[in-house]
């Protein structure tokens, strides 16, 4: 029989294909059994795309089995083929108006993947991961993506990784995951560096300790190696001084360099660093922020048209136009963007704050709906406003049904909500459980939730919920005030004032307040000012007491009328 893969053949195009069908190629074969030797790569490959067509809608059934017909005549010629026509060139008029077929898609890919194929195992394990044009089924798409790397595919390898940190689609196996993302990234695989900079600079999943400075590596490896994400985040880690020391010229330069290039992401790092301003090196300027954000719009950023819609809502850096920014979002949000929604709920939600007019339910209503699409956000606002009844009846039943489910996924947010529900911090103000308070403390506490820590602390040296550990308590709130936390800082000082610290100390109270209030909290002056003004555990002082108060105030001084001479409002 006459070679099918002569060069003569790919100048006459599609006329050889009545040739090559001669061998009565059967197209619903789903093994490599009817495939005599071992398909060239290029076959195998082609073959794959035939399945990338099916789930695009751009080939039916007659085209497939041209095709294929096609690919079996040069896996059985003599000598090794060196390249093979792609499908959409040996179909001519492929369809493009057919619906994506997802059956047919996993069956070529199957045939693909038997005869040795990597990619098309990959391509199976992502078809099952996403659930889109099949049933999703994880385990499946597990096993997939574990033949591929047996095969020897890097990315299919990263796949199991993270699935195995996940525990999607196999059991929980953190370690192993790391492993094997470790491994890839050795190679300088792309993806395993960036996995594995999230993993340690968020510290997720739970038991993985946070390492900024082993994140910030991973993500300049990845950057180095020509990431445009890890090249953005690069930026900010080197601009916040975050696993790095600081360098905002450095990370300024980073991206500049990307927004002259016209990168989307950089522009909302533009954004935001003109927004904020980079000490020593640039002010804030709110125009060029609206600006760069506006340019992100443009390029398709949603982020860059939310940032730019809430510019127009406050006037940032633009006339204000609060009708045009709700619109934007309006839109956004009729499209099914869920934090459009949220920021809308938001909004509404401090409406003053906005020249808006408040409308509490409207924001319930954006935010039951952005909950429907799991956006995190929305969940925990709702489920507060359910507790609370603000926006909608009281129904902490329902709240707290959200926030257990969240709780059980590892949310931080939910457990303190938790936490703060059963104390009585928020419901009917009435204490609920305190035995289960301290739990959702403390597990909130692991998560690294600052206010968590100091309730944990103080239920701690009370007694409340778990039996008194004074040691444990103090050495919890220190660690808390250490890291430079105002609330913690208060705290510390009134369980110095109340003696629930083991012993009444006045001078570390104040040292507590005066700490908290360097950093602008105006609640420390006005303890100050209680602690001069009542004489309790320390002498009492008027003028000392009225300087505090005139602090918390923003007062300095006051003139010959009474009126402030200047005002520094905290």
């Amino acid at each position: 029989m006459k070679q099918c893969f002569c060069s003569s053949v790919f100048q006459r195009g599609f006329l050889i294909i009545a040739t090559c069908m001669a061998t009565g190629y059967a197209a619903n074969a789903t093994d490599a059994t009817s495939w005599r030797g071992t398909p060239d790569p290029a076959v195998t490959k082609a073959i794959t795309r035939i399945g990338d067509l099916y789930s695009t809608g751009a080939i039916d059934r007659a085209g497939e089995e041209v095709a294929l017909a096609y690919y079996r005549n040069l896996s059985t010629s003599n000598g090794r083929i060196l390249s093979a026509m792609p499908p959409e060139q040996l179909v001519p008029g492929l369809a493009h108006n057919l619906r994506p077929d997802g059956d047919s898609a996993v069956r070529v890919y199957r045939l693909a993947a038997n005869l040795g194929n990597p990619d098309a195992f990959l391509k199976l394990g992502d078809l099952y991961l996403s659930g889109e044009l099949v049933t999703s089924d994880p385990e499946k798409a597990f096993s997939f993506f574990q033949q591929a790397a047996d095969l020897g595919s890097e990315t299919a390898s990263v796949n199991v990784g993270l699935m195995m940190i996940e525990g999607t689609g196999t059991s929980h196996n953190i370690s192993g995951g790391i492993e094997l993302l470790t491994e890839a990234a050795e190679k300088g695989n792309a993806k395993a560096l960036m996995a594995l900079g999230d993993i340690y600079r968020t510290g997720k999943p739970q038991g993985v300790d946070a390492d900024p400075e082993r994140s910030f590596g991973y993500y300049k490896r990845a950057s180095d190696g020509g990431n445009i994400a890890a090249a953005i985040i690069t930026a900010r880690m080197l601009i916040d001084g975050e696993g790095t020391p600081s360098a905002p010229d450095k990370g300024y330069e980073i991206a500049r360099q990307l927004f002259e290039a016209k990168d989307p992401s950089a522009m909302l790092l533009m954004g935001d660093i003109h927004l904020s301003g980079l000490p020593g090196l640039l002010t804030p300027d709110a125009k060029k922020a609206f600006e760069a954000y506006s340019m992100a719009s443009e390029a398709g950023s949603t982020t860059g048209r939310k940032q730019t819609a809430l510019m127009l809502v406050r006037g940032e850096g633009v006339d204000r136009d609060v009708d045009e920014g709700l619109r934007i979002l309006q839109d956004m949000a009729e499209s099914g963007d869920a934090s459009a929604m949220y920021i809308l709920g938001q909004l509404y939600e401090n409406g003053e704050e906005n020249a808006i007019q408040a409308d509490v339910t409207k924001a319930f209503d954006f935010y039951r709906t952005a909950a429907a699409s799991e956006d995190l956000s929305s969940m925990l606002r709702m489920a507060f406003m359910l507790i609370e009844g603000v926006g909608t009846s009281r129904d902490a039943t329902t709240g707290v049904t959200v926030l257990e489910q969240l709780a059980e996924d590892g949310n931080s947010d939910a457990n303190l909500m938790l936490g703060e529900f059963h104390s009585g911090a928020i419901g009917e103000g009435q204490p609920q459980d305190m035995e289960k308070a301290f739990g959702y403390y403390q597990t909130a506490t692991e998560a690294g939730s600052g206010t968590a820590r100091v309730q944990t602390a103080l239920m701690l040296l009370r007694g409340q919920g778990t039996e008194v550990d004074r040691e444990a308590g103090m050495t919890l709130l220190q660690s808390a005030a250490d890291t430079g936390d105002p609330n913690a800082m208060l705290a510390l000082g009134t369980v110095y004032v109340s003696g629930e610290a083991g012993r009444v100390d006045a001078n570390a109270a104040i040292s507590a307040y005066e700490a908290a209030a360097s950093q602008g909290v105006f609640m420390a002056y006005i303890l100050l000012g209680d602690l001069y003004s009542r004489g309790e555990i320390l002498p009492a002082d008027g003028e000392l007491a009225v300087l505090y108060y005139k602090k918390a105030a923003g007062i300095e001084t006051l003139d010959e009328t009474g009126t402030p001479n200047n005002a520094n409002t905290q």
